[in-house]
């Protein structure tokens, strides 16, 4: 174990990188004060974060692998329950009937609500909705992002039908997150009410 002198530093960013490493973080990011040491303090942490959530970097290819899944799974016919919160998002679930390809009912926290192409909650809908998110983030500043920071896309999709599993949004410098988890996926037989 090495001790820490002079103006080295261990980056520990809530313990991503504990003091039993056999090296210095520092000697690979010297440190400056101010923002510069802010900022990888909060890319490392998100490294932690999307390590131990287990979701992946979202990238226009990971949406088109997805959605190539989706399509060559065939499912038509599903009720799906999305459960939705954030910093300026209230905590929602949505219950969706899709039949056909189309949404058949859609319930908000419960209660019934007429479904239309603003509120498309379809697996459909939600790749389209990531394929905003990701328009979005390329100007952070439209989702409040100081000057220099970034906004960070992660997301899970079902390896074998690439249905969303789970979808966070972090924007640094900034309170904007947003997290969808896909909570509940059954696919429905034709012919059969859910």
């Amino acid at each position: 174990s090495q001790s820490i002198t002079g103006n080295e530093q261990w980056i520990t960013a809530g313990a991503i990188a504990p003091p039993h490493l056999p090296y210095r973080l520092s000697s690979l990011f010297p440190l400056q004060s101010g923002a510069v040491n802010l900022r990888v303090s909060f890319v490392l942490a998100l490294c932690a974060l999307s390590a131990c959530s287990g979701m992946d970097t979202l990238t226009p290819s990971a949406l088109d692998a997805a959605m190539k899944k989706w399509t060559a799974a065939r499912i038509d016919s599903y009720r799906m329950i999305v459960d939705m919160e954030g910093d300026k998002v209230e905590k929602e679930q949505f219950e969706v009937v899709v039949r056909d390809g189309s949404v058949a009912t859609l319930k908000r926290n419960g209660k019934d609500v007429a479904p239309g192409s603003s509120q498309d909650y379809s697996m459909i809908g939600l790749f389209r909705m990531l394929g905003q998110e990701m328009s979005l983030a390329e100007k952070p500043q439209v989702l409040g992002a100081p000057e220099g920071y970034s906004a960070y896309l992660m997301a899970t999709f079902d390896d074998r039908t690439g249905r969303l599993e789970r979808y966070r949004r972090t924007v640094g410098g900034a309170s904007n997150t947003i997290n969808i988890i896909v909570s509940s996926f059954e696919p429905l037989e034709e012919g059969k009410a859910p």
